[in-house]
């Protein structure tokens, strides 16, 4: 019975893990046909800028500075209008980034909660309790320090003899000028 009851609440989990999914994956669509539908706009709108400014200055060759001027007072008007979708195109992009974010944090605190279940299920089939990992722990540290230490001398000795190397080239280099010998 426990078996059947497990099944049915593993394929909940897996169901609404699915209906998350499609959720934000609409979301996700519907911000990015805003952002074509902005990038629409602001393309007929460049169009239109520059239709204005073409007619502005057919209105000044026919010397119609007021017509002219018009042309040009809507044309600032169309600048406006632009500003205000790459403001929101702008927004739109944030929100996106925002969902993503959203997104890999959740998939992050899921694949730590999975850890934490299997440390869990682990520690109590092999009969460990976190007081037992603790002491192992402990027992192993003289160990790992030993070992730190170790690489550390290692680490040392390497970067001496490269340095000793690049000594011996400068030295080479100088040739016939040698310098005095000091110590540090």
């Amino acid at each position: 019975m426990k078996h059947i009851e497990l099944k049915t609440q593993k394929d909940d989990l897996f169901s609404k893990k699915k209906n998350n999914l499609s959720a934000q994956e609409d979301m996700q669509k519907k911000l990015d046909d805003k952002i074509k539908q902005g990038e629409l706009k602001l393309d007929n709108l460049e169009i239109e800028y520059n239709a204005l400014e073409d007619e502005a200055k057919g209105k000044l060759k026919l010397g119609d500075k007021a017509a002219a001027k018009r042309m040009l007072i809507k044309q600032q008007k169309v600048i406006d209008k632009m500003r205000q979708i790459e403001s929101q195109l702008a927004m739109i992009e944030e929100q996106k980034m925002m969902l993503d974010s959203t997104s890999a944090m959740k998939d992050f605190m899921n694949s730590i909660k999975c850890s934490n279940e299997a440390i869990k299920v682990k520690s109590c089939s092999c009969g460990l309790s976190i007081e037992d990992l603790e002491c192992m722990k402990e027992d192993i540290k003289p160990d790992q320090e030993e070992l730190n230490e170790f690489f550390k001398d290692y680490e040392k000795e390497g970067d001496d003899d490269i340095i000793d190397d690049k000594l011996a080239e400068l030295e080479e280099k100088l040739g016939g000028n040698e310098c005095p010998e000091k110590e540090n």
